[in-house]
């Protein structure tokens, strides 16, 4: 408690506010500023910010609702972390009371809500940054309760918080919910001090050793066993890596994917782990059979595949260990011990910036692709379908994706919350549904312009009423554009869309007016049902069927 206490009033405790605390007794004043210190200094470890800077992010106070600090970080996702912190003097108190979890789980629901009328001044002063960052559909949340007390947290008060996340999280992780106790605090203060090298012993499969200077080894490694490497050494196993594990990615979600369907085909999916290392030595066991072999690396950080590294640790985590044990990842250690100085960051920076081929890229070797496009310039148009190709200007044509997400939303309510949640996933396989069932034989190129335009319109009409939006409308408008463009083709007269005598322009007239009402429609319907962060809302296919389906009827 001493060195803790020592470490807030050499870091953040000079820097925090309690001017609001004028009134107040000595000791009152000391305790308060105390626990303020407490939620800043966990802001500089976890988001990385300067003392001074995670002191202006307090927040306690008078109707603080339960919240003690907010920051948001314009990071790779954006991320934004709310702090709940106790302090006491003794440390030999208990964990957090359920009254305590109660109170600061509420103040979420009404943050991510934007009930900024329940919050104090502090917070009121930063609602237009508040705002973008929940209006941003990449934002993660990181909630955290730290307190002095030892115990961990009993289970009954954890379900608490742990119960909103899953609702938050439902159907793609947005939030995390992390627990601080008097002993995660001190390994925050030790981990300042003590060095990170992590050293690992590693058995490497059909090993294979590349002589330098600078030596190498590789080989293949279970699954379970990388996944414990992240378990058992924290984010300091990537502290040369250009970025950490990104949570809720794309990449990381057909990663996982192929761990619980085919793991024993991991190895042929995944392009495996690169880690650097101060040096390499071989244990003299199996001499120099290359079947098996036990390697001593000292000093490693993974360069490349932390995403990798990231989901079996997400896997192992799950329980998944049967399928652990049929994963096998291909490692290379390469050591630096008599490398050229610049050489680590040379290999950090070459294996992260090579061009990753993924399922967009196979789109242009489908044949109705190649059809459209030409469809499109017999009419004096663009169809851009391969990665890298120039957009066309909006009135002379239009690019695959956009093509993609107009067709989704003018399908169906769940393709067009699957647009709005994991897009690629659209064209993840052109071998079946959902890309065929929007691109196949009888998918015409008028069908897809005049989509896109009407798309477009609705996009035009939402951007332009925004600003002029409550909070949670906004929402709807920013979270939900895509299942309002689908109530928009729901009720549009499409009879004519593959009908080059039609005029489209009549049709597309419509799209404003309808755009505003199934908006305000959709908000009616959809506070009156769920509430809630509308971001989760609208990735949930089966609650964004049953809005789309009470809007349309409404506007019939």
């Amino acid at each position: 408690m001493a060195q803790i206490k020592r470490r807030l009033k050499d870091t953040t405790y000079p820097h925090i506010d309690v001017s609001d605390l004028s009134k107040h007794s000595v000791d009152f004043v000391e305790q308060a500023r105390l626990t303020r210190a407490l939620a800043a200094f966990v802001l500089t470890k976890v988001a990385g910010l300067s003392a001074e800077d995670a002191a202006a992010c307090v927040t306690d106070g008078p109707d603080d609702n339960g919240v003690d600090a907010i920051a948001f970080v314009d990071s790779e996702p954006p991320r934004l972390y709310l702090v709940q912190s106790k302090w006491t003097d003794s440390g030999n108190g208990g964990g957090a009371a359920l009254d305590e979890m109660m109170k600061f789980q509420k103040g979420l629901s009404d943050l991510v809500t934007m009930n900024w009328e329940r919050f104090n001044n502090k917070v009121a002063q930063r609602v237009p940054e508040l705002d973008n960052a929940l209006l941003n559909t990449d934002l993660r949340i990181e909630v955290i309760f730290v307190t002095m007390g030892t115990p961990q947290v009993a289970p009954a008060v954890a379900a608490h918080m742990d119960d909103y996340i899953t609702t938050l999280n439902d159907p793609t992780e947005v939030a995390l919910f992390t627990y601080l106790n008097q002993g995660a605090v001190y390994k925050l203060l030790v981990d300042d001090t003590l060095s990170a090298q992590i050293d690992l012993t590693v058995e490497l499969s059909d090993w294979g050793r590349l002589e330098g200077p600078p030596d190498a080894v590789y080989g293949h490694v279970g699954g379970a066993e990388v996944a414990g490497w992240l378990r058992d050494h924290g984010p300091h196993l990537f502290d040369r890596n250009v970025r950490l594990v990104l949570s809720n990615s794309e990449v990381n979600a057909s990663v996982l994917e192929t761990i619980e369907e085919s793991p024993e085909r991991f190895w042929y999916f995944n392009n495996g782990v690169t880690a650097l290392c101060e040096s390499i030595d071989k244990a003299p066991a199996g001499g120099t059979e290359r079947r098996q072999g036990t390697f001593g690396l000292k000093g490693v950080s993974i360069v490349n595949g932390a995403q990798t590294v990231g989901t079996l640790a997400r896997a192992l985590r799950q329980g998944k260990q049967q399928e652990l044990d049929a994963v096998r990842v291909m490692v290379r250690f390469i050591s630096l011990e008599s490398a050229p100085d610049d050489f680590g960051k040379r290999v950090t920076r070459a294996t992260n910036t090579q061009n990753v081929i993924g399922g967009r890229d196979f789109v242009g070797l489908d044949p109705e692709q190649t059809r459209l496009r030409d469809d499109f310039s017999v009419d004096g148009l663009t169809y851009a379908i391969r990665s890298g190709e120039e957009r066309p200007d909006p009135e002379k044509g239009c690019e695959f994706t956009e093509a993609a997400v107009a067709l989704a939303c003018a399908h169906s309510s769940g393709l067009a919350t699957q647009a709005k949640r994991e897009v690629s996933r659209l064209w993840d396989d052109t071998s079946k549904a959902p890309y065929k069932a929007l691109f196949n034989a009888s998918t015409t190129y008028l069908r897809v312009w005049r989509s896109v335009q009407v798309l477009r319109a609705v996009e035009a009409e939402l951007d332009q009423l925004k600003d002029g939006l409550g909070n949670r409308e906004r929402g709807y408008a920013v979270h939900g554009n895509r299942l309002v463009a689908h109530v928009v083709f729901a009720k549009l007269d499409s009879t004519g869309i593959e009908n080059p005598a039609a005029d489209w322009g009549l049709v597309l007239a419509e799209v404003p007016d309808l755009t505003v009402k199934a908006l305000h429609t959709m908000t009616e319907k959809g506070e009156a049902e769920y509430s809630g962060y509308t971001a989760s809302l609208f990735k949930n296919a089966t609650k964004t069927e049953h809005l789309a389906k009470m809007t349309i009827d409404a506007l019939a």
